[in-house]
C-alpha cells in the first residue's frame, strides 16, 4: 500500500473514532434524559465531555486530511466557515436587539435567528460528509446524504424552537439571570437524536475504509492526491 493511501486510512480512522465519541455521547443523552440534567447528577458532564474529545479527535483527522487531499479539504473548511459565521451572525443579531429593544422581537428576527442557529447545527454534517464522500463507494454516499439529511431535519426543529424562544433568550440575557430556561431541556433532547447522523457518518467511513481495501489507490494527475478507481 503506498504512504499516501497509509495515510488517507489513518486519516479515516481518526474519524471514525471521533464520529463514534459523538454519537455516543448523544445515544447516552438519548437513553438517560435524568442523568443529564445539570445539577441532578454529576454524569450530566459526560456527553460534553465525551463531544468535546470527539471534536477533538475529528479536527485531527481533518487536519490530516489537509495534506492529503487539500482541495476538497480547503471546500469542507470553507463550508464549516459558512457554518460557524452563521453562529457569529446569531450572537450579533441577539447583541443588536439587546442594544435596540424598540426593534423588538419580530417574526423576521426569530426566523433569521433560527435559521442561523440551525445552520450551524447541520453545516457540522455538511462538512464531514463531504470530506469523506470522495472516497465511499454507491452504499457509503447514500449513508452520507442519510446523515445530512437527518442532520438537517433536527437542525430544522432546533432551529424552529429557537426561534420561537428568542424572547426569553434575550430576556434572560438582560436580566443576567442564572438560571436555565426550561427550553433548553427541549433542545437538549433534540440534539440527541443527532446521534443517528454520527452513526451514519461513521458507517460512511468504514464503507471508505472497505473501498478504499478493495480497489487500486493511484495518485490524482496534477495533485498528488490518493483517488480511487
Amino acid at each position: 500500500m503506498s504512504t499516501a493511501a497509509g495515510r488517507v486510512r489513518f486519516a479515516l480512522a481518526v474519524l471514525a473514532v471521533g464520529f463514534a465519541l459523538e454519537g455516543g455521547a448523544e445515544l447516552y443523552s438519548l437513553l438517560t434524559p435524568g442523568a443529564v440534567t445539570p445539577g441532578a447528577s454529576l454524569l450530566f458532564a459526560f456527553p460534553l465531555l465525551l463531544a468535546v474529545l470527539g471534536l477533538a479527535v475529528v479536527g485531527i483527522g481533518r487536519s490530516e486530511w489537509d495534506t492529503i487531499e487539500r482541495a476538497r479539504a480547503r471546500t469542507a473548511a470553507e463550508v464549516f466557515g459558512a457554518s460557524v459565521g452563521c453562529g457569529l451572525g446569531a450572537v450579533a443579531l441577539v447583541a443588536l436587539l439587546l442594544e435596540q429593544p424598540g426593534l423588538g422581537t419580530s417574526a423576521w428576527a426569530a426566523a433569521l435567528f433560527g435559521g442561523l442557529t440551525a445552520t450551524v447545527v447541520f453545516g457540522t454534517f455538511v462538512t464531514y460528509g463531504y470530506l469523506i464522500s470522495g472516497l465511499t463507494s454507491r452504499v457509503g454516499r447514500a449513508l452520507v446524504v442519510g446523515a445530512i439529511g437527518w442532520a438537517v431535519g433536527v437542525s430544522a426543529l432546533i432551529g424552529a424552537v429557537l426561534a420561537s424562544q428568542l424572547g426569553v433568550v434575550l430576556g434572560a440575557i438582560a436580566s443576567r439571570s442564572l438560571v436555565v430556561p426550561s427550553f433548553v431541556a427541549t433542545v437538549d433532547g433534540l440534539l440527541a437524536y443527532l446521534c443517528v447522523a454520527f452513526f451514519l457518518l461513521l458507517a460512511a467511513v468504514v464503507d471508505a475504509q472497505l473501498s478504499l481495501g478493495r480497489r487500486v489507490a493511484v495518485r490524482a494527475p496534477g495533485a498528488g492526491v490518493p483517488a480511487i478507481r
